[in-house]
């Protein structure tokens, strides 16, 4: 029952549709496959991060270590050559050490015409001196011998020129030939003995006093006497 009243129709404003409002630009909730490939990627990109720092690490131990063995390497290098240094120091020196032994290892004979002998002496060693005369160091009775000394001995001291004067003038000893046959072995006052032929012998007796006192001299003295060595070896008769 409409009790006279009559309907209204819609009006054309009521009639109008609504327009649906555009919201894509509203961010949506993620789905939960959304999220697992987040997280996935959030994953990845720390372990990226992770793998280019340990990669620096790495780089930065290995410069280290050849810096260090560089370093390590250096220092090596600068003691071997130190070392290779001091050798050629030593060697320098032993060579010139060897060549002076071998310039006085160099023998030459020394005639003793009196005697008819010859001594080998060494070449630093060969201004020897002599002097003619007998003697009764080696027995009771005079022998004949030969006065040994040196002209570099001698411009020393004129004392210590080769002379008769007893053993007083021999500062580099004694030769005597003696006849006979030479003495057993620890006879007093049998020398050293030098040559030993049918008729008679030679020794060798060192000197029993100084002709010097003289501090230059005894040591010129004694490097002769360290030098020469008289024995059956280096005394022999001359051809």
């Amino acid at each position: 029952m409409n009790n006279g009243f009559k309907t209204p129709e819609p009006s054309e404003q009521t009639q109008q549709k609504v327009e649906p409002v555009d919201d894509s630009f509203l961010e949506k909730p993620k789905t939960n496959t959304a999220i697992e490939i987040d997280n996935m990627l959030s994953d990845k990109s720390e372990q990226s991060v992770g793998s280019i720092f340990f990669v620096y690490i790495l780089i930065f131990v290995v410069l280290a270590g050849v810096v260090m063995t560089y370093l390590v390497f250096q220092h090596k290098l600068s003691d071997t050559n130190s070392n290779i240094s001091t050798l050629n120091t030593k060697v320098n020196k032993i060579n010139s050490s060897n060549s002076s032994t071998n310039s006085s290892l160099a023998v030459t004979s020394f005639l003793v015409p009196n005697l008819g002998i010859q001594i080998l002496v060494p070449s630093n060693y060969s201004d020897l001196t002599t002097a003619t005369g007998s003697t009764t160091d080696f027995s009771n009775s005079s022998t004949q011998a030969i006065f040994l000394s040196s002209k570099n001995i001698a411009e020393k001291d004129n004392n210590c020129k080769s002379s008769s004067v007893a053993m007083g003038g021999a500062p580099l000893g004694i030769i005597a030939k003696i006849d006979g046959t030479y003495p057993p072995v620890g006879t007093v006052s049998a020398g050293v003995l030098l040559i030993q032929t049918k008729s008679y012998y030679l020794a060798y007796m060192p000197p029993a006093t100084t002709c010097t006192t003289n501090k230059a001299t005894l040591e010129l003295i004694n490097q002769y006497r360290f030098n020469l060595v008289f024995n059956s070896s280096t005394v022999s008769l001359s051809k």
